[in-house]
């Protein structure tokens, strides 16, 4: 890529980080009254709230600090100019409250995935083992604590925030690349349910976001990308192997 396109190309990840989970908001929709008609809107506006709060915050910053990239801070920093130690102090305070929602977010959620993918069999029936008492899965829920303890005591918060990053990109260029098939599919046996929700000119957008996609995949390193391949060749192994299983 041309110079002057770096630093726009290297802040894309960080960017997919900011904007994505907003999948895992279609999780525990089995608990919604109307999901099918609940969850675009319920996403769309997600995204556009994430947006201004973004954008506004930005706006703040830039405003307020004369030199945002020369702190690891810009939002506290920006709170002290304003409103002193307390506001600083008030920022912090607000950040950990934002770290643990999300991760409280994730509690809730990601083990409804590994729940659901040990019902299907494609995980062991460990991880679909539910509390007597709370009828909740808790060893899935054990499982993805002690994998985010060790990650976070491990990597630093941009070798995570990459790692996510990375499988978030194959999982949606997949999603996009799904759209133009399900498409074609219309009005045959194979065809997918109804959508409640259908974007015109699917085909095209799935383009623009699988090319998408790429881009951002060209900034990862290396090392990131080997990692993601190990990843993925075991899960294939792991795939056909509990699909041989089922079968026999």
């Amino acid at each position: 890529a041309p110079a002057e396109f770096t630093p726009y190309l290297s802040m894309l990840l960080p960017l997919v980080f900011a904007y994505g989970g907003f999948e895992a908001a279609l999780m525990p929709l089995a608990e919604a009254k109307n999901p099918e008609r609940d969850a675009p809107f319920a996403l769309f506006a997600a995204l556009l709230a994430s947006a201004l709060v973004y954008t506004l915050a930005q706006a703040v910053v830039t405003l307020t600090l004369p030199d945002p990239g020369s702190t690891t801070r810009p939002l506290a920093a920006a709170a002290r100019v304003f409103l002193g130690g307390p506001g600083a102090l008030f920022m912090a305070a607000c950040a950990m409250l934002s770290t643990f929602g999300y991760l409280a977010g994730g509690m809730v959620n990601v083990p409804r995935l590994t729940y659901a993918m040990a019902e299907r069999g494609d995980l062991p029936r460990i991880f679909g083992a539910v509390h007597r008492t709370f009828s909740t899965p808790h060893v899935s829920i054990v499982a993805y604590t002690v994998l985010v303890w060790l990650l976070a005591v491990n990597g630093s918060f941009m070798q995570n925030l990459t790692l996510s990053v990375a499988a978030r990109l194959i999982t949606y260029g997949l999603v996009c690349a799904s759209v133009p098939v399900l498409r074609r599919r219309d009005g045959t046996p194979r065809a997918a349910p109804a959508a409640a929700f259908r974007l015109p000119a699917g085909p095209a957008l799935a383009a623009i976001g699988v090319l998408g996609m790429v881009v951002a995949a060209s900034q990862l390193s290396l090392r990131e990308v080997r990692v993601m391949a190990i990843v993925i060749a075991l899960a294939t192994v792991h795939y056909y192997f509990t699909r041989k299983t089922a079968r026999a």
